[in-house]
């Protein structure tokens, strides 16, 4: 069977907005539970305080002593810290201020993660079962 330009037009522009649509609502959804200023999670607020000792100048260091460690001088380095979030968070609070970075990169890469998440998983079923032929 074969379909004419116009159909195969029609067919990725129908799924362009479908896809629109999930991820407009997606995104609106993860934008209504922004926690603000706060309180964040455990975990969100132990990254918090690294990004802001970052964002200080202070290093990528904690104020928490966390678990066994009775860390007597505080802020202190932590092997429980991965790098990457709270430096990126600390580096950005500086030119923005930290809770505007918060508010701002959180959402921004949860939809750099549904995208990316789209584009996964539409090549996986291109591989496997071909190209689609039908609206979605």
């Amino acid at each position: 069977m074969t379909f004419g330009t116009k159909a195969v037009d029609n067919r990725s522009a129908m799924r362009m907005l479908v896809l629109a649509l999930i991820l407009a609502a997606l995104f609106g959804m993860k934008l209504a539970y922004l926690p603000g200023t706060g309180p964040y999670s455990l975990d969100g607020s132990f990254y918090v305080n690294a990004a802001r000792n970052v964002e200080e100048g202070v290093g990528l260091k904690t104020n928490v002593s966390m678990y066994h460690r009775g860390n007597l001088v505080l802020p202190t380095r932590s092997r429980l810290i991965y790098p990457l979030w709270p430096l990126l968070l600390g580096y950005t609070g500086r030119a923005i201020g930290l809770v505007r970075a918060i508010n701002v990169l959180t959402p921004l890469f949860y939809l750099i993660d549904l995208i990316l998440l789209y584009v996964v998983v539409r090549r996986l079923q291109e591989r496997m079962w071909g190209p689609a032929n039908e609206i979605f």
